[in-house]
């Protein structure tokens, strides 16, 4: 029997596009792998004779798509009454974590997020008994996904239920986010049709009249603010939902940049005294720039042109883009919406019908433990089917079937066709991209070996390095096995430094990730000099650097940016190139000043790398401040660990304590070896309160044992033992 599906390759077709092998014959859907039973709703008619053979192939490889779906969508409602009935328990501080993110990204893989995003879809399901059914179309109607239900449960009440399921099946996902957020806005409950009736007329009106200027733009614009203001007016930053008021900002950036970028990053974060998001920290380094003397000519950098984001990336004109596709497509009726069969695919993720049966019948009951591995199988579930689902999407992609089947992007298609997270596919499937040059870190990612996030990193980590050498591929897929998710991102970052200053492949061993973790006064202010001095060395931008930010920040940033290349470039043209620069020999020039300096010298643009340099320079120069911090002597294991828990797995930077390992009334000393940074759960209620022990010596040889009795494992060094 085999383990996946079969695959053909359609060689007589100009395309050459990858579909599951035809069998007629093929035995029972339920029972074998190999069945069609995906494309048993795919009548050729007419219509689809005069396709052409990629069309043909196309629509099939949709379907396939769609009982995927299926599959995943009947997994949703079990996994949310016990994402639910997990949070409600507090069933992580039973495996010894502080908080509920810390436990999802340890034990499931998955940010804290999604978690506390699927715990309130299960609370709906219970209010809403009826949109459960409406997720997995067992109601009689079509499928709504996942993304639809979290948008209804933020505003739908039993009375409006149905009214929603039915706008939901009506109307793109996009036109339902701004009648759900327009609804809310108005503190209803049911669809606000007329004022979106409205909205999309005036933005018909204006593409009638052929008016593609900024005027007719704003027009648009201000009618679609009138119907729905914009999702960052009522969601935040965490919300579940993905609101598509946000933009990739791309540079392309010397490698030192980009980790630079990331030096500040932490450095934000220590300041913080949490996990702050990327998002949190380019608004603080905004708020500093446009602090600063020099401010912001938002004139000098329109969004799209100088920082490498592209004008199309402007979530408007996406937006209007995408509903242009809706319209012209009558909400895509030329793509088949028939219950596809999914038992194939539950055969092809290794669970039994029967098996999946028991699974959502216990779901949501009983203690901590058996709640985490009611999630986990489902999530191991979830995870096999998404793999094949990301393959699939990679190769329609190859085939340019989004443009084929009128979508906007493998995000558009996977949103509205699949009821999936837009960034959650694109993560997928960049995953399944990259990992074509990692051959063993793609076969234990299939195998399910190591996660979708530990998979990113690891391609992150190898796409700058010796790919080829299986050795090193083996090594890092060994190291994300059994090493926590805190650590592993931590070596990410570690590697990221020392390919700055030269080349490594191999994982670090102990001692130099313990040594990267020591941030005393003044660290982030040398390690970011030491990379604008490796940026100048090497000034050639080969590196990707994506953000994705809210619209309004993105523009912002981009604008801060540009503002700041304009302002350096300024400066280094008062002295003419062939005279020496003041100073220039002392070390006091920033490195994002000799960096201008050196592109007027060659008669060359300073590129927009340069601006964020010096940016990072500031934020450094001001808040690693050595003169501004206190002198303390109990802050050498703090400065030691790096400012944050040393519990494996913990995200704690605030509230911190210093423990001693060795009781003081059991005779223990005040020797840094006897002591460890620990925040307030894990020194009062770990510690002292039985979720949690360390022993050994600090800093190398602590063995931590975590939740009651050991559930949450036994750790040295962020490594499971």
């Amino acid at each position: 029997m085999t383990a996946g599906p079969a695959f053909v390759s359609v060689a007589s077709s100009p395309h050459n596009l990858r579909l599951p092998a035809f069998h007629p014959a093929a035995p029972d859907p339920f029972l074998c792998a190999e069945s069609v039973a995906p494309y048993r709703h795919c009548r050729p008619g007419a219509d689809v004779a005069r396709r052409s053979s990629r069309e043909t192939a196309l629509h099939r490889c949709d379907d396939l798509a769609m009982s995927v779906r299926a599959a995943l969508e009947r997994i949703v409602p079990p996994l949310a009454r016990a994402a639910s009935a997990f949070l409600q328990a507090g069933a992580w501080r039973y495996f010894g974590h502080a908080r509920a993110g810390d436990h999802a990204r340890e034990r499931f893989g998955r940010s804290g997020r999604w978690l506390r995003d699927l715990a309130a879809l299960g609370e709906a399901f219970q209010k809403l008994p009826g949109l459960a059914d409406a997720v997995t179309g067992a109601d009689g109607g079509g499928s709504i996904g996942r993304v639809a239900a979290s948008i209804i449960a933020r505003v739908a009440a039993n009375e409006s239920l149905p009214a929603w399921v039915q706008v939901a099946r009506a109307v793109p996902v996009r036109e339902l986010r701004e009648l759900s957020a327009c609804a809310r806005r108005e503190g209803s409950i049911w669809p606000p049709r007329p004022s979106l009736e409205s909205a999309r007329s005036e933005l018909e009106n204006t593409s009638a009249d052929g008016g593609s200027g900024p005027a007719s733009l704003d027009s648009a614009r201000a009618a679609l603010d009138r119907a729905a203001p914009p999702l960052s007016d009522h969601l935040e930053d965490n919300d579940g939902v993905e609101g598509d008021e946000r933009a990739l900002v791309r540079l392309m950036v010397p490698a030192a940049v980009a980790v630079a970028f990331d030096e500040t990053l932490d450095l934000y974060r220590a300041l913080a005294g949490s996990n702050a998001t990327v998002a949190e920290f380019v608004e603080a380094l905004v708020a500093d720039a446009q602090a600063g003397p020099h401010p912001v000519d938002a004139q000098s950098a329109p969004y799209g042109s100088a920082a490498g984001a592209r004008p199309g990336d402007d979530p408007f004109i996406r937006a209007l883009r995408e509903k242009a596709l809706a319209r012209s497509t009558e909400n895509w009726k030329h793509l088949s919406n028939e219950a596809a069969a999914s038992g194939w695919a539950f055969a092809l993720a290794g669970m039994s019908l029967a098996a999946l049966e028991d699974l959502r019948a216990h779901a949501g009951s009983g203690g901590p433990a058996e709640l985490d591995a009611q999630i986990r199988a489902l999530i191991g579930l979830e995870n096999e089917l998404e793999r094949r689902l990301a393959q699939l999407l990679a190769d329609m992609a190859e085939q340019n079937a989004w443009a084929r089947l009128r979508f906007d992007g493998v995000g558009h298609y996977a949103e509205q066709r699949l009821g999936m997270s837009r960034s959650a596919a694109q993560d997928r499937v960049r995953a399944h991209r990259g990992l074509a040059r990692l051959p063993v870190v793609r076969a234990a990612y299939m195998r399910g070996d190591i996660g979708l996030d530990a998979a990113l990193v690891l391609v992150r980590i190898l796409e700058r390095g010796e790919c080829a050498d299986g050795q090193a591929q083996q090594a890092w897929v060994s190291r994300a096995r059994h090493a926590s998710s805190k650590r592993l991102h931590d070596e990410e970052r570690l590697m990221g430094r020392l390919r700055a200053i030269g080349s490594r492949d191999m994982p670090p061993d102990d001692g130099a990730w313990q040594r990267s973790l020591r941030r005393e006064r003044g660290t982030a202010r040398r390690r970011i000099a030491a990379f604008g001095g490796r940026a100048l060395e090497d000034p050639v931008g080969d590196t990707f650097f994506r953000l994705r930010l809210p619209r309004d920040l993105a523009s912002a940033f981009l604008s801060c940016v540009e503002s700041t290349r304009a302002r350096l470039a300024r400066v280094v043209e008062q002295v003419p190139w062939d005279q020496p620069w003041p100073d220039e020999l002392d070390g006091s020039v920033p490195a994002s000043l000799r960096c201008a300096r050196m592109f007027s010298i060659r008669c060359r643009r300073a590129p927009a790398w340069v601006g964020l340099l010096a940016m990072l320079e500031e934020f450094a120069q001001t808040w690693d401040d050595p003169a501004m911090s206190p002198d303390r002597s109990g802050d050498a294991v703090y400065i030691r660990d790096g400012w944050r828990c040393g519990a494996p797995g913990c995200s704690s930077r605030r509230n911190l304590e210093s423990h001693h390992i060795v009781y003081r009334s059991r005779g223990g000393s005040d020797e840094l070896s006897n002591l460890t940074c620990l925040c307030r759960f894990h020194h009062q209620m770990g510690e002292h309160g039985g979720l949690a022990s360390c022993s050994g010596v600090a800093p190398l040889g602590i063995l931590w044992s975590l939740g009651r009795e050991g559930v949450g494992g036994r750790w040295r060094n962020e490594i499971r033992v």
